[in-house]
């Protein structure tokens, strides 16, 4: 994660290890998810602007609870 922290600075990887820090979760706010990160996890999932395979849920789990709020 170190040799990675260099090509990727924005999320703070050489002192997070690529775990969900706040530093980590702007960063992909930020500059949005490196070819590294993990499409299968929601959080990397919903903060990329690209078409992803469509069997992945592209709606957070946020989205669908204020959407069975508002229905209920």
């Amino acid at each position: 994660m170190r040799q990675w922290d260099v090509v990727f600075p924005e999320f703070g990887l050489a002192r997070n290890k690529g775990y969900g820090t706040s530093e980590h979760y702007q960063g992909l706010r930020t500059v949005g998810p490196t070819s590294l990160h993990r499409f299968s996890f929601e959080p990397v999932r919903v903060s990329c602007q690209l078409d992803l395979w469509p069997g992945y849920d592209q709606e957070s789990s946020a989205d669908r609870a204020v959407a069975n709020a508002k229905s209920a």
